[in-house]
Order: structure tokens, then sequence, then C-alpha cells
């Protein structure tokens, strides 16, 4: 059993997708584990390419890929890829894809602001991620439990006031009905039956929220220690 870590140790670009490429042929499950649809992985395989901002690039070894709690998840951006995928090479994304229940999803309304927001990618990423340390974020499994938060979550009177808002992201996930899971459980499982499991970075350290140049970083943890938190994974056996 091995998990393996790839991080970039500059400010992303280094070649990570490469990396994961040529390691996800020795790994039984891909895992993005951080950020959110800013990033980006182009993957050419003979003449046909493409371009992948929230799907681990393991998918076109057709692994068990997985999107992690760590993620800001923008829906339709995630549709948008499955159909590229299948489109391109032939076969359905779907089917190798779990969605963490935990991850944090990209709302229109922080796509508006974040649009005028000269210190953002434009991606809803920041708003997402500051919704989330706030302790006012709509994660998935929210929107599948919608009708059932009680007037005492202090999230309550945003989900009314935004509810046309939300009902549009809901129906985005009835395309990923099959794929939403307790990820960390299923991750554990598979650490405790000796699979090995690779963590995909996106950006990188000097980037990270913590560690990284701050304030010019971004919104979440780009180190191996991501990989534990945005993965639910222990982090003493990452051993790469």
């Amino acid at each position: 059993m091995t998990i393996t870590a790839v991080i970039g140790l500059q400010y992303g670009d280094e070649g990570k997708g490469k990396i994961v490429d040529l390691e996800s042929e020795k790994h039984d499950v891909v895992v993005r584990f951080n950020g959110g649809p800013n990033a980006g992985h182009t993957i050419v395989l003979g003449d046909k390419k493409v371009t992948l901002h929230l799907f681990p690039s393991g998918i076109l070894h057709k692994k068990i890929c997985v999107i992690g709690n760590g993620t800001a998840i923008n829906l339709e951006k995630l549709t948008k890829e499955c159909e590229d995928i299948e489109s391109i090479f032939g076969f359905n994304p779907r089917d190798y894809l779990l969605i963490s229940d935990m991850a944090h999803v990209i709302l229109p309304n922080y796509l508006k602001s974040s649009t005028s927001d000269i210190h953002s990618t434009g991606n809803g990423i920041k708003e997402t991620y500051t919704q989330k340390a706030a302790r006012e974020g709509i994660r998935i499994i929210d929107l599948v439990h919608i009708n059932h938060i009680s007037c005492n979550d202090p999230r309550y009177d945003m989900i009314k006031k935004n509810r046309d808002s939300l009902d549009q992201v809901i129906t985005q996930l009835n395309y990923f009905k099959g794929n939403v899971d307790n990820t960390q459980y299923f991750l554990n499982g598979k650490i405790k039956k000796g699979k090995n499991v690779l963590l995909e970075g996106a950006q990188a350290v000097m980037l990270d929220v913590n560690h990284g140049l701050y304030p010019f970083v971004t919104s979440s943890d780009c180190i191996p220690g991501g990989g534990a938190t945005g993965a639910g994974v222990p982090m003493n056996l990452v051993d790469r």
C-alpha cells in the first residue's frame, strides 16, 4: 500500500499533471484534494486533447477518481468536463467518479460577486472558501438535504433568501446523483485493503494559504498536509 502526494513546490504550473498522469498507472485511486476550477491540467492523448479543471488527471487511465472534501466544486463546470471527456474519448467518466458529500459548492451568486473582484480569478473560489471559514458555506450534503435544514441553522435565512439559486445548483447535482459518497470512509477502506492512493494537488506551496507568500496566495492548503485534510486520510500514511 502506497499513498503518494504530487505537490507543486513553486507557484503552480510545474508540470504536476504530467507526473499525475505517469503515476496514475501505478495507483488504484486518484484524489483531487484542494482548490477549485481555476486550476487546469491539459491532457493530450494521441491527437485528442482535453483540459480538466476539477477532474483528477487519472481519469483517462479509467482509475477511480475522487473529488475530495477540501475542494470547491462548480457543478456546471464539472458537468461540462464530463461531457467533454465522453465526447472526445468515448467513455462516461461518471462511471469512475466519486464526489465528497462534504465538499463545498460554488454558488451562482459567488460567481457573480467574484467577477468584480480584482484579487479573484472570477471563478467564485475565494468567495466559497470565505463562506466555508465563516461557517456559512453550502456543501454537497446540504444540497441533498436542503429541505431538512433547521431554522436554528445559522445558514437558514441565507438559504431561504437564495432558494432560486440553490434550486438551480440542485438540478445540476442530479446529474451526479450516483457519484456522491462519504469519500473519507471510501478512501480509508481502500487503504485498509492495501490499495494505492494518489493525491493530486492544485496550485503549489508558495500559494498555500498558511505557508505561502501571504497575502498573494490561494484559499486552500496546497502542501502535503492539505492532502490529508482535503481527502480525509491519515498524514502518517502519506509515504511518497
